[in-house]
């Protein structure tokens, strides 16, 4: 019988460094596809998964400016886990590559944001018991985003 549980755990480890694998290539490709877009596509679709309909950002009313954390907007971090959720590491699961990854993703969502709030559709804002910037939509990124227009918003501001 142990004989059975040995090979399970074997089995188990070996889906486990898969999925794994799996992660780490989905999150390269995401990486890929983001660092290619256009200015004005990357900001728009930061704008829509954070602030959007279902997005951590979307419910304003439920954001403080300067509270304590759990009225919060979301926070690059944050952002960065709607495009890749992050992968339930172990115990020194995590390599130097995985975080390097994640900040890579990280850089290229604060690109995006910084164009959001060039173009007045976000503001960043800091909750002094977090050690970090978290981010809203402005009453017109909301209304922008509401009628479609993000990208149309952004060209005009001569990005491409």
């Amino acid at each position: 019988m142990a004989h059975h549980h040995g090979h399970n755990r074997q089995q188990d480890q070996m889906l486990r460094q898969q999925a794994l694998w799996q992660w780490r290539g989905a999150m390269q490709a995401e990486y890929e596809r983001l660092y290619a877009l256009p200015l004005p596509d990357l900001a728009a679709e930061v704008m829509a998964r954070a602030f959007g309909p279902g997005g951590p950002g979307s419910n304003d009313a439920a954001i403080t400016v300067d509270h304590d954390q759990s009225y919060t907007g979301p926070t690059i971090k944050d952002i960065s886990e709607l495009f890749v959720p992050d992968f339930n590491f172990g115990w020194e699961e995590r390599g130097p590559d995985d975080r390097n990854l994640r900040e890579q993703i990280m850089k290229l969502v604060a690109e995006g944001l910084q164009v959001l709030e060039n173009a007045l559709l976000v503001r960043c804002q800091i909750h002094h018991a977090m050690s970090t910037f978290d981010w809203a939509a402005t009453r017109y990124g909301r209304a922008v985003l509401g009628q479609g227009q993000v990208q149309a918003v952004l060209r005009t501001k001569g990005l491409s």
